[in-house]
């Protein structure tokens, strides 16, 4: 879950950096970051969704994981991260529609 959450929060702030960028050409950097790190986020998405359908035993671990994360969120990061974690949540049937 580090890459999914780390990642997509990367490319959030990034977003977020281009919008009040000083100057253009900050704002393309930071455009390019963000996309970057999106693409960073989709990786790892598609890594833990084969890890789970590959091993089911790993699940419980990778909730652990979740929730480990989702914890150490700062509150700021939290509001952000909640309609990713809603989507990650362990009752969600993520694995079904990380494959659709």
């Amino acid at each position: 879950w580090g890459g999914c959450i780390g990642e997509t929060l990367a490319a959030h702030r990034a977003s977020e950096r281009a919008a009040h960028a000083p100057s253009e050409a900050m704002t393309e950097s930071y455009r390019r970051i963000a996309r970057d790190e999106a693409r960073h986020a989709a990786l790892a998405f598609r890594g833990v969704a084969w890890l789970v359908a590959a091993h089911p035993d790993l699940r419980p671990a990778l909730v652990a994981a979740r929730a480990f994360f989702a914890r150490r969120a700062s509150v700021a990061d939290r509001d952000k991260l909640r309609p990713l974690l809603a989507v990650l949540e362990p009752s969600s049937g993520f694995e079904a529609r990380a494959h659709a």
